[in-house]
């Protein structure tokens, strides 16, 4: 009998006004990375919430525990931004843009991942989480650097899916880990994708190796060199589209084949 991998999503600590006025607060996740998973690939789903440092038990207990359960994390992407001071800027705006909680959990969890080699997929915000770990930095606002185009998401969209649209190409690095993926899969080495993110890679983080890069040199995609396993950092959002963008659907094949490896370890 196949062991069923089990797949860790992150959370997002998000704030919502209910009915009488009040902001309620909510550990969440948006349904396409949990449907990226579970429609196609045979696995068991865990919600990793974003705790930080709240609760009576360690961060760093919490997370050693986690490492023990899961075959696999994806790290998905939010509507908050990384605090500047996690990446050495001093730029500042609006509290309400960040998520404290996440930057402690998932900076403490990304090497520790990498460690005991279980596959990680890291997307948009993920991403980021992932270069900040390494010692890289961000653009706070991408679209205010010289020589870069907005990077946001559509200003006109009919719906959501709409709004994940694929709207510019990217170029696949050769010799990374993207480049094996579209060979295996008979893929080109040039694909449109979607683009939603304020911010975006300025310094690459060490040992990163660039996997992907739009045609105004932002980096789209990255992958810790010297990883044992599955390791890729997305800019962009694979869980849209893998019904009409085969790079998206060949990603995700290759990441749960990780997963499913390491589960049969």
């Amino acid at each position: 009998m196949t062991t069923l991998p089990v797949i860790g999503i992150c959370t997002s600590v998000t704030k919502e006004p209910n009915a009488q006025g009040w902001d309620i607060t909510r550990y969440s996740v948006k349904e396409q990375y949990l449907l990226s998973v579970i429609e196609p690939f045979p696995c068991v789903p865990v919600f990793l919430p974003t705790v930080g440092h709240r609760g009576k038990a360690s961060l760093e207990d919490v997370v050693e525990r986690w490492l023990d359960l899961v075959d696999g994390v994806v790290l998905t992407g939010a509507v908050s931004n990384m605090n500047p001071v996690r990446y050495g800027s001093d730029y500042t705006e609006d509290s309400d843009k960040f998520d404290l909680d996440r930057d402690d959990t998932n900076l403490d969890l990304i090497p520790k991942l990498i460690n005991r080699g279980i596959p990680l997929l890291a997307i948009c915000r993920g991403f980021q989480e992932l270069n900040v770990a390494y010692g890289g930095s961000l653009f706070p606002r991408l679209h205010e650097a010289d020589g870069r185009f907005d990077h946001r998401a559509p200003k006109i969209a009919s719906s959501e899916r709409d709004e994940f649209r694929d709207v510019h190409p990217v170029e696949i690095s050769e010799g990374g880990l993207l480049a094996s993926i579209c060979s295996a899969n008979s893929l080109g080495m040039r694909h449109q994708i979607n683009s939603l993110h304020e911010q975006g890679i300025h310094h690459l983080g060490d040992t990163l190796r660039v996997e992907a890069m739009a045609e105004d040199g932002t980096i789209e995609a990255a992958s810790v060199a010297d990883a044992g396993t599955f390791c890729l950092g997305l800019q962009w959002h694979p869980e849209w589209g893998r019904e009409t963008n085969p790079l998206n659907r060949a990603i995700f094949d290759h990441f749960y084949q990780a997963t499913l490896r390491k589960a049969e370890r």
